[in-house]
């Protein structure tokens, strides 16, 4: 055990109060957290030597944690028994006598019962806390606690007029305790303190020892009934537990603070305070040593909740700002709190999962140790989730200008070399420095093993990050030192870049990027224009050239600026939008004004749609509306707009102009224009289940049949309205097409199936079913494996053959696990949730992507409506025989996708020479698959010949040969400057066309729209265009026109068929327009 000089403890002293006061924000406090820091390092020091700066600051830390919870639960419970009414005098001189009798009482106990009291009750500490203060069980001071209620009670018992007398004073301390200025005149502040605490904490204790306030029901006093305070009496829940439940209420112990509604998030969970049939979460505590950790606080939270609590506080934005950057520091603020037991074992009710919040944070801060770990909200409530304390390490930045004053708002990173991919370096942000000019970089350990090992060192840059400047120094995440850190910043400038739009209106919100020009670094460092348009960049080095353009989809070039030329030089740049078409006009509903109303705006220009814009009218229904950069230069022949009705979507009308206007740059006046009804596609109404509101994310949409025979449907843009009372319409115009209504349910209600429908109906009736709930769990062999298995929950009776589309879509496919989870134990073990079934017989049956029949099956899976499957079958469910395989393509890197969503390939596994339902996309140079057979496999990467392999068992490198050359020479047709035209080739008859199989991609994240056909593409350069084709066979030619804008215009081509050979060739296509 290393044992510290009380000297070198004291050198520490200003750096440690200096930290305290940024967490506690109160000088008192921060001496007090100091102090307690010193007495754990001279009667607890660490096992093995540290580093004695960075020991200290996670011990200041946690002393800092616990004194902030135990002053916000005594300025909560002050708050809780708060006077709502004055009392009337000699009302109030009866409670202050009484209490002065109580206090007497108290000091005439004698120990070890009157100490326990006045620690509870007057300074407001837990049993737990007052066990770790005493040396005792905290079985024993339960006990006291118990038994010193039941003698006061026989004390006041004995007052001149009995129990009736100061059971008839004390109820209403519980809702109405005397007022401070009652207070103050009679006692002072200490008179103030007992009228808070012993007057409504001890009063509900006595109460409840009399066997007369049950914990949530009225109580009865002289025949008056008394409201039962649930704040109080959930304060006072660990002190009465060893009284007898005959005494306590007919519901005996009961964790009032759950059901509490104003109790803050961070409150006591009070080991035993579950009913044994209640799911709770279980987290283990365990030391460096790996021994259990008794009396240990668990903080916990899910953190959209903890940051909603915290953004919602009353705390100087200056507080708000530290806590921010201090994660243990917010959950204690504002997190749930949960207590070891004897087991080092903590324990908090199991709840399913609500809304995004799909986890917990898990935080223990224990005597200079920490440990952090993110729990599913769905995990199952039997597993108890071990979490390991480690030594907390941390280090001090400092950063200081040239006349070496502290700089704040100066952002420094970590960057080292990846451990698993050494080329790779990664950038940890530290955080922004202080207004001290430092930066407490905490909990290393948690994130320091990503770093490449040197020998015995883990070496790391602590570096500046900002432009241009190149100020670092390296230090080892294994020795971390004692002293700051320090960053000398060069002399700086900075650069403002002003964004107007082509009206000269400031536009805020659009995010920037600065770039060195001609420097080493490509790093790309951001900023957000602000309301008067302006993104700053406050610090960046001087004599450079730099690269400013906005962060937008389609980017727009880079322009060069020259930087700052001296120290503090602040350089201005001004981004005009381009000129472009400004429209005008007036909305008009029934002849009036359409004031204040948002819409959406599209336009057809030559029979395509033009993209979506939004506007807004003003207060006389006027509207202008900047046209993007596909809009620039279209020859519009119609305008629609169509106002938006808030939350519950359009509102049925539309606008619409006709006429023929080219959008040249300028204004562009559309006149008055009269709001007409538009046409309903479907209307109908979603029956929710009782009980259960409708989900504010329901979708709806419709989609029209390519070709019902095969099942190809394609999406049709509509206009939705959504009533909360469920009655829904879709407006627009409906394709002359078969007809489907998609419905897309919140997780908590089961999927429903795609219905068919006719333009026009009106009387749609769609019920909603909560269903039952269940879960299964697969361990898998390893992360290929874990990343390649599906399974699906199968009505019996249902055939395996998967669905050619959609395939593996959760939204649609109801067999289809909503959710899925890494189990936090067990790495490989990957948990899978169907929130809502329908009632009935099923079987599980995990597939692996790209197979043609299950792997394993699990038969009679029961769902009841409103109860989760526990069927133990469907936990920790592992395959037998399951192997992985790799399949690496070379030739894939340098390989570039035909657009956006087709990947560079794909794989199809073989059933002889019918692919599987679901193929593999190639997303890179690697593709893995999971398999308990040898795996057939057909290759087809872009701009190759196919491949078929056969007997796969163990990873393989596939190479591919160039595909057959094709040469195509276009006739007829004059391309104009701006103009890009491009030749298509598609296979019309392809083994993978007509099997029209579902595709996985990795990089999409699931499935996309299925395989249609074999297609090769190219630009035409030098009046030809060259295509590598997969395979021989007749092929579809197809012409198009790209102008500068992004417009697609389609060409007639002749002949409209080849058929190519193996050894391939050069045609000649003859090009016209279409009518």
């Amino acid at each position: 055990m290393t044992e510290f000089p009380a000297d070198e403890l004291l050198s520490h002293g200003d750096a440690l109060r200096r930290l305290a006061r940024d967490l506690v924000a109160d000088d008192a406090l921060a001496e007090d957290a100091v102090q307690q820091a010193y007495v754990v390092a001279l009667t607890r020091p660490p096992r093995e030597r540290t580093s004695l700066a960075g020991w200290l600051r996670a011990v200041v830390r946690s002393c800092s944690l616990d004194l902030l919870r135990q002053q916000g639960r005594r300025r909560r419970r002050e708050q809780r028994v708060a006077a709502p009414s004055p009392l009337a005098p000699d009302e109030a001189a009866a409670q202050l006598e009484l209490q002065a009798a109580i206090v007497a009482a108290v000091r005439e106990l004698g120990e070890p019962y009157a100490s326990v009291v006045w620690l509870r009750w007057f300074e407001a500490l837990t049993p737990s806390e007052i066990a770790a203060r005493q040396g005792e069980p905290v079985k024993t001071v339960k006990t006291r606690l118990g038994r010193a209620l039941q003698m006061l009670r026989s004390k006041l018992d004995a007052r001149p007029g009995g129990r009736q007398t100061w059971l008839a004073a004390l109820a209403p301390l519980l809702q109405s305790p005397l007022p401070r200025t009652a207070a103050a005149g009679v006692g002072g502040g200490s008179s103030l303190l007992l009228t808070h605490w012993l007057g409504g904490l001890l009063a509900a204790g006595l109460l409840i020892a009399a066997g007369l306030l049950a914990w949530d029901d009225g109580v009865t006093a002289q025949g008056a009934a008394t409201p039962t305070s649930g704040a109080v009496a959930a304060a006072v829940t660990e002190d009465v537990a060893a009284v007898p439940n005959a005494i306590a209420g007919s519901e005996g112990r009961r964790d009032l603070a759950a059901d509490d509604q104003t109790e803050p998030a961070a409150r006591r969970t009070a080991a035993g305070s579950f009913a044994p049939s209640e799911p709770t979460v279980k987290v283990r505590v365990l030391g460096t040593d790996g021994e259990p950790v008794p009396r240990a606080v668990v903080l916990y939270g899910a953190p959209r909740a903890v940051a909603r609590a915290a953004a919602n506080s009353d705390l100087p934005e200056e507080q708000q700002a530290k806590l921010r950057r201090d994660t243990a520091a917010t959950y204690s603020l504002f997190g749930e709190r949960a207590d070891t037991d004897v087991h080092g074992i903590a324990r908090w009710p199991w709840l399913a999962p609500q809304g995004n919040d799909r986890h917990w944070l898990c935080i223990v801060q224990h005597e200079g140790d920490y440990a952090e770990t993110w729990l599913q909200r769905s995990s199952s409530p039997e597993v108890v989730h071990d979490l390991l304390l480690q030594r907390d390490r941390n280090f001090l930045v400092r950063v200081l200008d040239a006349r070496q004053q502290p700089v704040a708002g100066v952002r420094v990173v970590s960057r080292f070399a990846d451990r698993n991919d050494e080329p790779r370096q990664i950038d940890q942000d530290l955080g922004a420095t202080d207004d001290a000019g430092e930066i407490d970089v905490q909990h290393v350990q948690t994130w320091c093993e990503r770093i490449a090992p040197r020998g015995t060192t883990l070496p790391m840059l602590v570096a500046i990050d900002l432009p241009g400047i190149a100020v670092a120094t390296t230090i080892d995440a294994n020795a971390l030192p004692d002293q700051p850190v320090v960053l000398s910043l060069p002399p700086c400038g900075s650069l403002r870049i002003s964004v107007l739009d082509a009206t000269g209106a400031p536009v805020a919100g659009q995010p920037w990027v600065l770039r060195e020009h001609e420097g080493a670094s490509d790093r790309a460092f951001g900023a957000t224009t602000d309301a008067a348009g302006v993104a700053t960049f406050p610090r960046v080095a001087i004599g450079r050239s730099w690269q400013v353009a906005s962060d937008r989809i389609p980017p727009e070039p880079p322009r060069i600026v020259v930087g700052p030329r001296a120290p503090g030089e602040r350089v201005d740049v001004t981004h005009q939008a381009p000129a472009t078409a400004v429209l005008h006009g007036k909305l008009q509903l029934d002849a009036a004004a359409l004031a204040t109303t948002s819409f959406t705006m599209t336009a057809n220009a030559g029979g395509r749609e033009l993209p979506l814009l939004r506007g807004r009218t003003d207060d006389e229904g006027r509207f202008v509306v900047i046209a993007s950069e596909r809009w620039r230069n279209q020859r519009i022949q119609e305008l629609r707009i169509h106002p938006f009705g808030g939350p519950e979507g359009y509102t049925g009308s539309c606008a619409i102009w006709h006429g023929d206007r080219e959008l040249t740059a300028g204004t562009h006046d559309f006149g008055s224009l009269e709001l007409e009804p538009e046409p309903i596609v479907v209307a109908g109404t979603l029956l929710s289940p009782t009980g259960v509101p409708l989900p504010p994310d329901v979708g709806l949409a419709v989609e029209a049949a390519d070709d019902p025979a095969t099942g190809s449907w394609h999406s049709v843009p509509l206009r939705r309205r959504l009533r909360p009372n469920g009655d829904f319409t879709l407006f627009g115009r409906a394709p002359g097409a078969a007809l489907r209504l998609v419905v897309t349910t919140a997780n908590r209600l089961v999927p429903v199936p795609p219905l068919r429908f006719r333009a026009g109906d009106r009387d749609l009736r769609i019920e909603l079913h909560r269903g039952g709930s269940l879960r299964a769990s697969i361990v898998a062999s390893s992360q290929v494996a874990a990343f390649c298995q599906v399974p699906l929950l199968v009505p019996m009776g249902d055939g395996s053959a998967l669905p050619h589309t959609p395939p593996f879509d959760p939204h649609l496919d109801p067999r289809m696990a909503r959710e899925r989870f890494q189990v936090a134990d067990t790495p490989l073990e990957t948990e899978f949730v169907w929130p809502a079934v329908a009632p009935g017989r099923y079987r599980l049956e995990i597939w692996a992507r790209g197979l043609h029949r299950p792997l394993h099956v699990v038969p009679d899976v029961v769902v009841a409506d409103g109860q989760r499957n526990e069927d133990a079958r469907l936990q920790h469910l592992e395959v037998p025989g399951l192997r992985t395989v790799t399949i690496r393509l070379p030739q894939a890197a340098s390989v570039a996708p035909v657009s956006p969503t087709d990947g560079l390939g794909l794989l199809a596994v073989l059933d002889g020479d019918r692919p599987a339902n679901l193929c593999w996309q190639i997303d890179s140079p690697m593709a893995m698959f999971a398999t308990v057979q040898p795996l057939d496999v057909l290759v087809r990467l872009h701009g190759h010949r196919d491949r078929i392999v056969r007997g796969l068992v163990a990873d393989q490198t596939i190479e591919l040969e160039p595909g057959i050359p094709v040469t195509l020479r276009p006739e007829g047709y004059a391309v104009r400057a701006g103009q890009t035209l491009q030749l298509e080739l598609t296979a019309v008859d392809d083994v993978l066309a007509r099997a029209r199989p579902g595709l996985w991609s990795a990089a999409a994240g699931g499935s996309i729209p299925g395989y249609q056909a074999m297609t090769s593409a190219s630009d035409c350069a030098d009046g030809t265009a060259i295509l590598r084709l997969p395979a021989p066979g007749r092929h579809r030619v197809t012409a198009s026109v790209r102008d500068g804008s992004g417009a697609v215009r389609s060409l007639a081509a002749e002949p409209a068929e080849l058929s190519i050979e193996a050894v391939g060739g050069t045609w000649s296509v003859r090009l016209r327009e279409l009518p």
